[in-house]
């Protein structure tokens, strides 16, 4: 082994620990940030957070304020439902910390973007309605 395999081998374990303390500080970062829900809070969201039975292709909904989860749609954003998905999904995904993100989705929006070869792509989005307010046409 030489010199430039040592040097190697000790940078893989320098960038190897490196990542290992992140990941730790993000761990323990999350741990610190978790509420639980109990008394009137707990009544007020689950009176907040419940699907919208009825829903179907061409309806428009709304985020409910503090219902929101991705970086899109908007809070005043209103969107057309594209499709309903019945029974609606549900499953969980481990993030990298371990932990296990819930989803649920029962509905999809559908978005046409430009890219840079000025061609339109037709895009799905999928959302939980629990997260929505019907909003009339």
């Amino acid at each position: 082994m030489d010199f430039s395999d040592i040097l190697s081998d000790m940078i893989l374990e320098n960038t190897k620990e490196r990542k290992r303390r992140n990941l730790e500080e993000k761990i323990e970062k999350d741990r610190n940030t978790f509420t639980f829900l109990s008394g009137p809070g707990a009544q007020a969201w689950r009176e907040k957070f419940v699907p919208i039975i009825d829903l179907k292709p061409g309806d428009k909904v709304k985020l409910k304020f503090g219902c929101r989860s991705e970086n899109w749609p908007e809070y005043d954003q209103v969107v057309e439902v594209f499709d309903i998905i019945n029974p609606p999904v549900m499953g969980f995904q481990l993030g990298l910390s371990g932990e296990r993100a819930f989803y649920r989705f029962d509905f999809l929006v559908g978005v046409w973007v430009e890219n840079i070869l000025e061609d339109r792509i037709f895009l799905q989005f999928y959302y939980d309605s629990r997260r929505f307010e019907r909003v009339e046409k």
